[in-house]
């Protein structure tokens, strides 16, 4: 994952992950496959129609 848990040096504890911030980088994450498996789509149906003509 690409989050880290912060330190916050003058408090002395750990600052963690909210889960509102948790649930956009899952929302982030969910548009990425989802764009990455339309653009392998479309090459799939490039190649396909570069193949029939």
């Amino acid at each position: 994952m690409i989050f880290r848990d912060l330190y916050h040096p003058e408090a002395s504890f750990l600052i963690l992950p909210s889960p509102a911030l948790k649930g956009i980088q899952d929302y982030a994450a969910l548009q990425l496959r989802i764009s990455l498996a339309l653009i392998q789509n479309y090459q799939l149906l490039k190649d396909l129609t570069d193949t029939l003509f």
